[in-house]
């Protein structure tokens, strides 16, 4: 995982999101289900698949294939 999208998960988005509640989430429809990418890149495999390139490297990569 990137640890920046970590941290401003944890730090910022968790924060305001328990500030507003579960009611008010739900009246209002929205649903979080946030998924950190961090800094990645798709690149194109020429066969209709991707290869992906990680700030963090290959284990940034593994953990963003198995989140």
């Amino acid at each position: 995982k990137c640890p920046f999208c970590f941290s401003w998960l944890k730090e910022e988005l968790h924060p305001a999101v328990e500030h507003l509640g579960d009611d008010v989430l739900r009246k209002a429809n929205i649903v979080f289900d946030p998924l950190p990418f961090g800094n990645a890149k798709e690149i194109p495999d020429g066969k209709g698949g991707f290869s992906f390139e990680c700030q963090h490297g290959q284990s940034e990569c593994y953990l963003n294939k198995v989140e």
